[in-house]
């Protein structure tokens, strides 16, 4: 790091050494040109004489500017690196930085205006480009009150929940949790972050979170239809799932809830011989018995089952037989 600093600080001084290399030399030949000119003419004060030397004229004035501003520059340079900034241009941030705490609320304030309108018209994107813009001038806000303060964090916390919404209509899932769970951090006791957050585990199907933050929004605001409705849609989801579930159980388990099948488990292989296997009715094969297989194979005839994996089949309906 020292050497990249000692060779930037290198690249620096170079220009201003050359300034100052060229001054001197305008001023030797100055001194040379006045030494070898006429004693008569500087005498007589012959000013026409001059003329004769003007091509090799320097305005001394302008090569000492240049080489204050070439020294300007470097020392201006030589600072930022050793305060260890950049070379960037920072006149946006410092502009935004040298504003009042007042003035900063009100710029928040007004994109934030400007992305409700494009939000209305269905103009996602620029909405919440003016949401992050609020946001941004957030990071350069100190208040000195604490009423400033809960203000500043009332306005940013706003712009997550419009921002979170934005980004939820444009199919941005993860942008959107990012910013519903920035916004539950910086407010825990706002209901509409945990319904925010609510929505998108929810359409992420993450329903076990998006249960537990839509009772905490309604625990928080007891009385909101928008957070009843999203919470018995995850509800309703929850339960569908779970029946989904049964059913593909039951299927492959072959599970009837027949207490009376249960019991009578000697009656179970003819039975299944009679109507068929759970596996043969996946198969095609209802109906079928293991003894018919010769006869009528459907399945192997189509894809050439090999005898390995019938002999499996078999197993699998022994089993299948003694549960």
């Amino acid at each position: 790091m020292e050497e990249m600093r000692s060779n930037a600080a290198e690249d620096l001084v170079a220009p201003a050494a050359a300034a100052a290399k060229e001054l001197k030399a305008a001023r030797d030949r100055m001194q040379k040109l006045d030494a070898t000119a006429p004693k008569e003419a500087r005498e007589r004060a012959d000013w026409s004489g001059a003329y004769s030397r003007w091509d090799d004229f320097e305005d001394v004035d302008d090569l000492e500017l240049k080489e204050k501003l070439a020294r300007e520059k470097r020392d201006a340079a030589l600072e930022r690196r050793m305060m260890g900034g950049c070379a960037h241009d920072h006149s946006t941030e410092q502009a935004i930085f040298d504003l009042t705490t007042a003035e900063k609320t009100r710029a928040m304030e007004g994109f934030r205006r400007h992305g409700n309108e494009f939000f209305r018209e269905g103009q996602w994107q620029r909405a919440l480009g003016k949401y992050q813009l609020a946001m941004a001038y957030f990071e350069y806000a100190f208040p000195d009150t604490d009423e400033e303060e809960r203000t500043l964090v009332d306005l940013r916390v706003a712009c997550l929940l419009n921002a979170c919404l934005c980004n939820l209509r444009m199919r941005q899932r993860l942008e959107a949790l990012n910013m519903a769970q920035q916004a539950v951090r910086e407010a825990p006791g706002n209901a509409k972050a945990y319904y925010r957050k609510a929505q998108v585990l929810n359409e992420l199907d993450r329903l076990d979170e998006a249960r537990a933050d839509a009772q905490r929004a309604l625990e928080l605001k007891p009385g909101a239809a928008d957070i009843r409705r999203e919470l018995n849609i995850i509800l309703s989801k929850e339960s569908a799932a779970r029946e989904n579930l049964t059913a593909i159980t039951q299927t492959f388990l072959h599970v009837d809830g027949s207490a009376a099948a249960a019991d009578d488990v000697s009656a179970a292989p003819a039975e299944s011989q009679r109507k068929g296997t759970s596996l043969d009715r996946l198969l095609g094969r209802r109906g079928q018995s293991s003894g018919a297989k010769e006869k009528a194979k459907p399945l192997d005839d189509l894809y050439e089952v090999p005898p390995p994996l019938d002999d499996a089949f078999d197993a699998l309906r022994a089993l299948e037989a003694q549960v």
